[in-house]
């Protein structure tokens, strides 16, 4: 299921609005000539829509879950891969509130970001970081001679906005963006999760999951290892946790195509499999372990 850092796919209207503005706060990288960003509207005509406040909780909780992220790749993925972030670039795709961007800036020498989201850019301007690219990593070219190479690339939950069809093209791009001895992460949700497998029992698909990825990466031959890491967290109430699982199920489990046609029955019935899903969360202390495992994917240039 998706662990999201960008946009509010699920239960929100999106209209996108071209606007010519510069695409980078220094005169180095990648160029392009229009930013696209996003005005949210969230719709109210079903019960199964969640407010804005509702979603600033939901994202404040995945937050939380992140804050640990950069400590397991230094201890973990890091060491096992002989890289020194030290003296070294790093590109972070989407970092949305910048939770894990942060302690990236800590960690290596320059630190550059490729965010869509207008309000994420201007969080962004009060921190070291060398550039900012405004819009997603698809309008920009990295892998040109004049453009910067990295030594460390993150994709922390990205994939989910992006169209399957054209992930081989995505993950062929960031590879490439790389420098001959770097390397880039990618980390989705893993089946492994208790959450995933419960969602998965009760609607027939988890959604978009880290399998997805590993079926993309092995069909095209891609050079890469894989860890896992424990995101699990507890929530003290229910209407916490039946709100994460409502944002996971519309957001990944049925597609938003879908959800349109679905009969006022269909509806009742999916409000009902969310209440199963949360019962299954209840704990002995009365709260809810919400538990879930990233996969991360650690791929390396060909």
């Amino acid at each position: 299921f998706c662990v999201p850092k960008f946009r509010l796919l699920l239960i929100v209207e999106r209209k996108k609005m071209k606007t010519q503005t510069s695409v980078r706060d220094t005169d180095e990288g990648a160029t392009k000539d229009t930013v696209k960003t996003d005005s949210i509207q969230v719709a109210s005509s079903s019960p199964l829509r969640l407010s804005e406040e509702e979603y600033k909780q939901i994202f404040q909780h995945f937050d939380a879950t992140h804050k640990n992220l950069p400590l397991f790749l230094e201890t973990d993925v890091f060491p096992s891969q002989n890289f020194n972030p030290d003296m070294a670039t790093a590109l972070d795709i989407g970092p949305g509130s910048f939770v894990i961007t942060d302690r990236l800036i800590e960690m290596f020498q320059q630190v550059d970001v490729v965010e869509p989201s207008t309000e994420f850019q201007i969080m962004g301007q009060s921190r070291n970081l060398r550039t900012i690219y405004k819009g997603t990593f698809e309008e920009f070219d990295f892998t040109s001679p004049d453009s910067p190479k990295y030594d460390f690339i993150l994709a922390s939950h990205v994939l989910y906005h992006v169209e399957q069809s054209e992930w081989k093209h995505w993950i062929e791009k960031m590879v490439a963006s790389l420098k001959p001895d770097g390397i880039a992460v990618i980390i989705m949700s893993s089946m492994k999760g208790e959450v995933c497998q419960r969602i998965a029992k009760h609607f027939e698909t988890p959604g978009i999951t880290a399998d997805n990825v590993r079926n993309v990466l092995d069909t095209n031959q891609f050079r890469y290892e894989t860890f896992w890491r424990d995101g699990t967290f507890e929530l003290e109430e229910r209407e916490q946790c039946q709100n994460l699982i409502k944002f996971i199920v519309y957001e990944d489990a049925i597609s938003e195509e879908v959800f349109q046609k679905l009969t006022q029955q269909e509806l009742l019935d999916t409000e009902e499999k969310i209440s199963q899903c949360c019962n299954e969360c209840e704990n002995r202390s009365g709260k809810y372990t919400f538990s879930t495992i990233d996969e991360l994917f650690v791929l390396r240039p060909k």
